[in-house]
């Protein structure tokens, strides 16, 4: 069906007007124009625009949202619901001197933003420390690693408050609580079970496999089925009597020419689907770092990590390995398409990945090295990490100045140049500039920023949306001090603003600090 505008009906009307009427005055705002012509059209054309929602409403290909739920139900499909991560929080304790209750509902968070709540309360006695201690004893090796001291610790069960696989965080990824008295808290196990809401490219995608159960059973119904999978790239099915079939019994050679013939068919019965796809999958492994190559030289290729194993298979045969893990249906996290960050559990996250420049000049501290050989590119590769460096160049560290003017050591001595020293300043009620050529943009009076709060305006009471935090680049930095904010009534460049951010205040290297590359300065660093 195609659309027809009121344009296009007027048109068609004043021709066929013109042959079976050419006497008519049809002319704008004649009798005949407003009673045959106009009115009809416009009429004609409304009932075209209902038709094309109507038929937008029922086209799988056009519906989406709640109009694809609704289509969806008149084939008896629901679209996936998402659904929550939860796993075992391991809360730790310096002392305990009295009840410290544990409330059902109380909030943990992650690294990554992600929070949990505890999904069955307790109380911790002072009369079971001994229990208390023996947990933490048992999760020694796990808090030692990521630096908790803590004697005593209680396992609790927590779920996270919003679903998706934003919960499905790593080992040691919870970070902080506001529970009182818990010093600590961590996560020894990974967390799983979160999955998003079914997107409209997925459920639509299981609608129309819906459509494809006629021909079930066939080559194309099982093809059809499995690229339903979104991370399924192509597929290709062998049936009885293919060439490449071979476990129902069909034996086959190589002819004069290099082409495989079947000799012998097999007994049927059988059909093998072979997949192309790819599916991302982000993990974190965790690695106590030890100098195998008894050299100091973390960048000695013994030194190597091979990324995403199973503890369970060291020591075993490629062969063997596959054998297993294909048994228990658990395989290893290769191949690695990235290496996302690493990080320290004293050093942070400040690694820095290896590039070369225009120069060949090499910089960083590690790099992906992938496997090249018979297992590359399969779950059983050997893509490993590779250090290339001993040092940290960007590295950060956060100290609270405590004498006025005075000289306050870092707590990593081991320092060999200190490129820079920042103090964020909270600025508050600035009456920044509204450009007169553009009254979204303001232009903040100091720079570099990050984090505007609040753009308020006081000469008309009205407070206003930040479109943009660094409109003139990327990242959390704005070097510009330009923003963009968007609202009902723009501010005038006459307009008293109060605008509330924080100020990135730079040190000098010359003289407000000791950057350790100076040899002149007679105290010591």
């Amino acid at each position: 069906m195609r659309i027809r505008t009121q344009n296009e009906i007027v048109l068609s009307l004043l021709e066929f007007l013109r042959s079976a009427q050419p006497n008519l005055d049809t002319k704008p705002g004649t009798v005949s124009r407003d009673l045959v012509i106009d009115g009809p059209s416009i009429q004609l054309s409304r009932l075209y625009e209902e038709l094309a929602r109507v038929s937008s409403k029922q086209s799988l290909r056009l519906a989406i949202g709640i109009d694809l739920d609704r289509l969806g139900s008149n084939f008896g499909a629901t679209r996936q619901r998402g659904t929550k991560a939860s796993g075992p929080a391991l809360l730790t304790f310096a002392s305990l001197e009295a009840d410290i209750p544990i409330n059902q509902g109380s909030i943990v968070t992650a690294r990554n933003g992600a929070s949990f709540v505890v999904s069955t309360g307790t109380v911790v006695n002072p009369v079971f420390a001994n229990s208390y201690r023996a947990i933490a004893a048992q999760n020694r090796a796990d808090l030692d690693f990521v630096g908790i001291t803590d004697q005593y610790a209680v396992s609790v069960l927590v779920e996270a408050t919003a679903a998706g696989v934003q919960g499905n965080i790593s080992k040691y990824s919870l970070s902080g609580t506001q529970i009182l008295g818990v010093s600590n808290v961590t996560n020894v196990q990974p967390f799983g079970g979160g999955a998003q809401s079914e997107d409209d490219a997925a459920f639509r995608g299981r609608i129309l496999g819906i459509f494809s159960g006629a021909n079930t059973g066939t080559s194309l119904g099982y093809r059809n089925a499995v690229l339903i999978d979104p991370a399924v790239l192509d597929a290709i099915v062998i049936e009885p009597g293919d060439i490449l079939m071979t476990r129902d019994g069909t034996q086959e050679i190589t002819d004069s020419s290099g082409n495989k013939v079947i000799v012998s068919e097999g007994t049927g019965g059988k059909v093998d689907i072979y997949i192309f796809g790819t599916r991302l999958l982000e993990t974190v492994d965790s690695f106590i770092y030890k100098d195998l190559s008894n050299t100091g030289d973390p960048t000695n290729s013994l030194n190597d990590f091979v990324l995403g194993q199973i503890d369970a298979d060291a020591g075993k045969t490629v062969t063997r390995k596959r054998i297993d893990d294909l048994k228990t249906g658990v395989l290893p996290e290769q191949p690695v398409n990235n290496i996302v960050q690493v990080s320290g559990s004293i050093s942070g996250a400040n690694f820095i990945e290896r590039t070369v420049d225009s120069l060949g000049r090499e910089s960083g501290n590690y790099q992906l090295i992938r496997d090249t050989g018979e297992f590359a590119g399969s779950p059983w590769g050997f893509d490993k990490l590779h250090f290339i460096s001993n040092q940290i160049s960007n590295f950060q560290e956060s100290d609270t100045k405590l004498t006025f003017n005075g000289q306050d050591a870092l707590s990593y001595p081991d320092v060999l140049k200190i490129s820079s020293v920042t103090q964020n300043i909270n600025v508050v009620n600035e009456n920044s500039r509204v450009s007169r050529s553009d009254r979204t943009s303001i232009q903040l009076a100091h720079t570099p920023v990050q984090n505007v709060t609040r753009v308020f305006n006081s000469t008309t009471g009205e407070r206003y949306v930040v479109a943009s935090q660094n409109p003139d680049g990327s990242g959390t930095i704005n070097t510009t001090g330009r923003i963009v904010i968007s609202g009902s009534s723009l501010p005038a460049a006459t307009d008293i603003l109060q605008v509330d951010y924080t100020w990135i205040f730079q040190y000098n290297a010359d003289f407000d600090f000791d950057n350790r590359i100076n040899g002149r300065n007679i105290r010591s660093v």
